[in-house]
């Protein structure tokens, strides 16, 4: 549940660190309506995205969940902004891509190598030991073999 929480609250914090730096970028007062205004379509698309990819199962995986994640949030967002007539213009979408992209996926592909690095790291672990358990001499730093890493 911890894992569920941490990755919905770094979604919802870069898509507030979306909407701070754009509001602020474009001169607007960044106060809390402004902020709402800007922020609910992007919140709205990323509740309707963690909704259907089931994100909670898998939230850390950059593939499918972020990257299905993405792209829902953003169609959704600009969707919405398009029918209350907020702006959608290419710049805008392409920003708002780039920037989402950047934050949404980037922490997924540094979740999941740590976690590679993790398991690695055990599999190394459990070849030493069974190594060891057969009596072989294992120096930890070139591995069972004898051969520099």
């Amino acid at each position: 549940m911890k894992k569920i929480l941490a990755a919905l609250g770094l979604d919802l914090l870069f898509v507030a660190a979306f909407v701070v730096i754009g509001t602020l970028s474009h001169d607007k007062a960044a106060d809390g309506a402004a902020l709402l205004q800007v922020a609910w379509p992007f919140y709205a698309g990323l509740g309707l995205a963690w909704l259907a990819v089931q994100a909670w199962r898998r939230p850390a995986h950059v593939w499918p969940t972020g990257v299905f994640v993405v792209a829902i949030t953003i169609v959704a967002a600009m969707t919405l902004r398009l029918l209350t007539r907020a702006g959608v213009e290419l710049s805008f979408v392409l920003v708002t891509t780039a920037f989402l992209s950047l934050c949404l996926l980037g922490w997924r592909w540094i979740a999941s190598a740590q976690e590679a690095r993790r398991r690695m790291s055990a599999a190394d672990q459990a070849i030493i030991d069974a190594a060891r358990e057969a009596g072989a001499h294992v120096d930890p730093t070139t591995g069972p073999s004898g051969n520099s890493r």
